[in-house]
């Protein structure tokens, strides 16, 4: 797991180095990625502004919806886990639980992956609001350029 970055391109290319070892494509995190530091997709995401810009940390807000994207593009149910704790959402392979967070660098401090449950057990909401999360993920992949 990734705990350390000097800036959000630096991170950027750990992530993308990390994602290869997962079968992801380090293209599409170079692209979700980038999707992030403009106003113009947080808006078509979630529909809002945000005028609190976190300088460098552009990743904040979207790892439910980046980490549903990988999930749906790379192999779903199958090959992951989309797994939360109360403030923060990744992915983990069923395979050995290794983690991908492609947003773990908007938090100064890594987030605690020890206490974690599967996101449909963990937010009641999750079943409900699902198709919402589908439609801002696949909204993101246009936003990145992977989608049409």
């Amino acid at each position: 797991m990734i705990t350390e970055y000097k800036t959000y391109d630096n991170a950027t290319e750990k992530l993308a180095a990390q994602a290869a070892g997962f079968g992801v494509p380090a293209d599409m995190v170079r692209a979700l990625r980038e999707s992030f530091k403009q106003q113009s997709t947080y808006l078509k995401v979630f529909r809002t502004s945000r005028p609190d810009w976190p300088k460098n940390r552009w990743s904040t807000n979207y790892c439910a919806v980046a980490s549903y994207y990988i999930y749906i593009s790379t192999g779903g149910y199958a090959r992951w886990d989309m797994v939360s704790n109360p403030i923060h959402y990744w992915l983990e392979l069923k395979t050995n639980g290794e983690i991908f967070d492609i947003t773990y660098d908007q938090f100064t401090m890594p987030p605690d992956y020890n206490t974690h449950k599967l996101a449909a057990a963990a937010d009641p909401d999750w079943l409900r609001d699902l198709h919402h999360l589908q439609r801002r993920a696949m909204i993101l992949g246009k936003c990145a350029g992977l989608e049409s």
